[in-house]
Order: C-alpha cells, then structure tokens, then sequence
C-alpha cells in the first residue's frame, strides 16, 4: 500500500511539473527576443535621418557604435543641425568619447561605413550625408573618409579626394573586384542629380572606376547590400531607390570580374521600393541566399533563392501606400 501511494504521489509530481512546464511556456517565451536595454541605450544622442554601425574600434574585442544624424529636439528636419559620434564599449555601456569623435563632421540624411580602407588592421569609417537643412534642400553635401590612427578617427583628404558627395543614399566598404582590399560602393542624391557609383581602392586613394558602375542605376533614399549569389567567388549587387523620374526601383547586378550587370531573371519578381532596405541571408538554411526587402508603406517581402532567380516567398504589410508607384520623392 505504501509502495502503491509512493508510485501515486511521484506520478502526481510529475503531471504537476509537466503541467507547470506546459502554462508557464508563454511566460518564458514571452521573455525571447530583443529587449531594450536602458543601461546600454542611456548615453546615447536621440537623432532622425539617422546612421549607425557596429566595429570594434579601439582593438580591444568589444563592439563599438559610430552614430550619425539630424538632432531631433523640436525639428522635423535638420533645422538643429547635425551630429556624428562615437560610444566606446566599456563592458556595461556605450559611452560618448570626444577623443574618438572629435575630428567627425555632422552627418544628417547620412550614410556610414566601417571597414580597413589601408589595410593596417583596424576600422576606418567612411562617411556621407550633409550639415543642415531639409530632404529636398539639404546644404553642404559631402562624403568623406576617416583613417582609424588607433585612437581617434583623421579626416583624409588623400582617400576622400575624388568622391562625390551624398545624402539620402548608401555607403559600402566592400571588395568589388577580390584583389584583397575595400572598394567603396555609394549611392544617394548629389548636389544636382542621383548617383550609384563604384570606387576601386588602388592602395593609397578610392577612384572611380566607370567600368564597374556604368550599368548601375542612380538612385535616391536608397540602399545597397552585396552578397554572392550565385557562388562563384565575387559579390553581386541588390540596389533599390527612387530614380532620377522618380519612380521606385530595383535591380540585381551580377559581378562579371570587370563589371556590375543588370540581371533581369534575378529582378524579376523583386518589388520596386524606396526609403527600404535590403538583407541578404539563407533565411531558409538551405544553402542558397535568400532576400529580404523592406519598403515604403511598411513592407516586408521575403524571397527564396532557387539557384537561378528570387521568388516572392512571404509578404507582411502595415498601414500606407504600396511599393509598386512612382511620385514626388
């Protein structure tokens, strides 16, 4: 008997605890995923039309954060002026360093890259955008680099002196033709037109190559990321924005070794956009890379990769407009 009740309260243990586990999962999922952290957040400068990226800069194996944009205090554009700034990891926190900051020019409508530009191991910063004003009239238009010396970021006016300056555009530190050092891929708006253009790294400045971006498309508000595609080695182009005519657009460039093509089989069921984004991952874990496209009105489109072209897997959408439309941008 007693062996008998012994068996019974172990059984009922164990339900007990199943069913613990089974009502207390929403609670622990609940718990999952990204969230804010007012320790790590708390130095940090609020901005709009904003730029971030993470980098070790410092060498000493944590990621820092350089942060550009419009100060956002009681303006809708960038009326408050501008800001780019650096926040050392200390191990707790991002803290604002002047020492690191200080030769940085403010960047609203902005872009900015990390990357080893002279290949001396550490990150350099590539930055673009403009001081002051509004989305259609933005003033003192410019895109500079920045060599990492080991404690603070030097304007260099030899790696900066053959660039376009832009804004509402893209900045891409990335190796375009292999040859073991970053190119610099940009796109935006001028103080006259909408460029995408390419810029090779021959060692000690980036010049621009009109063989590599004389297929690409010019674009505004727009947005460029690079994967191989198609796994032979070299990196292909995802590019959308808005086009000189307004319009919204996209376009997958295949890396041919001298030049970025216009594939129309790998566009053809992408969705023209602007003000989104493009992510290249295998979402799917199936060996190929898939995309995924963000847009205006709130979009999100989900593309497999078959081997030989995108197709449209999943869309999510919230409230406002379509990506399929041209207009005023």
């Amino acid at each position: 008997m007693r062996k008998k009740l012994s068996l019974l309260i172990f059984v009922c243990l164990i339900f007990f605890l199943f069913l613990n586990f089974i009502f207390a999962q929403p609670y622990i999922n609940s718990s999952l995923g990204l969230v804010e952290n007012s320790t790590w957040q708390q130095n940090l400068t609020a901005v709009r039309f904003s730029a971030t990226a993470l980098g070790d800069l410092d060498g000493d194996g944590d990621l820092d954060l350089a942060l550009s944009g419009c100060l956002s205090a009681g303006a809708s554009d960038c009326d408050n002026g501008a800001i780019s700034k650096i926040y050392i990891n200390n191990g707790t926190a991002l803290t604002e360093n002047q020492t690191w900051q200080n030769n940085l020019t403010g960047a609203g409508y902005g872009s900015l890259a990390l990357g080893d530009v002279d290949n001396d191991g550490d990150l350099d910063l590539a930055l673009s955008g403009c001081l002051s004003g509004t989305e259609t009239s933005c003033d003192n238009i410019f895109s500079k680099i920045y060599l990492n010396n080991g404690t603070t970021f030097t304007e260099s006016s030899q790696w900066q002196g053959n660039l376009t300056g832009v804004y509402s555009g893209s900045t891409k530190l990335i190796d375009i033709d292999n040859d073991g050092d970053l190119d610099l891929a940009l796109v935006g708006k001028s103080s006259s037109t909408r460029i995408a253009k390419i810029y090779l790294n021959n060692g000690t400045t980036f010049t621009e190559s009109s063989q590599w971006q004389g297929n690409l498309t010019g674009v505004r508000y727009g947005m460029t990321a690079f994967t191989d595609v198609n796994g032979d080695g070299y990196l292909d182009m995802g590019l959308l924005g808005a086009d000189l005519n307004n319009n919204n657009y996209i376009g997958f460039y295949i890396n041919n070794r001298t030049s970025l093509i216009y594939n129309s089989i790998w566009s053809s069921d992408l969705v023209p956009t602007n003000l989104g984004s493009l992510v290249f991952g295998d979402y799917n874990n199936d060996g190929k890379i898939d995309l995924i496209e963000t847009g205006i009105g709130d979009y999100l489109y989900t593309f497999n990769n078959t081997g030989s072209t995108f197709v449209i897997n999943q869309k999510s959408s919230g409230e406002g407009g379509n990506l399929g439309g041209g207009g005023e941008v």
